[in-house]
């Protein structure tokens, strides 16, 4: 997950929901992550329930105020991350919270 703005203003650069200020997301522990990934299941299967479920229950707890956000999903090997940062990102969609 990627933070683009914060009640209307934007963030530069874009930061990932791991590195965003207290004041954007309060909470950043292991629950969180859970949830993120989740919604990024279900958003990939297609399950628009199961989706708004979680990101009902990940905005309500782990975002402050609105936000507006991009799902994308991350694939690597994790020694190949740990070396030299290598990845493959696939965005999904953006989305603004507390509306």
């Amino acid at each position: 997950m990627i933070v683009y703005e914060h009640n209307g203003k934007g963030i530069h650069p874009p930061v990932t929901f791991n590195k965003a200020p207290d004041s954007i997301a309060p909470s950043r522990d292991i629950n969180a992550v859970v949830v993120i990934q989740k919604m990024g299941k279900s958003y990939l299967k297609d399950d628009s329930a199961g989706f708004e479920r979680f990101q009902n229950l990940f905005e309500k707890n782990y975002l402050k105020g609105e936000v507006k956000y991009e799902l994308i999903s991350e694939t690597y090997n994790p020694v190949d991350k740990y070396k030299s940062g290598e990845s493959k990102v696939r965005h999904l969609d953006y989305f603004v919270s507390g509306l």
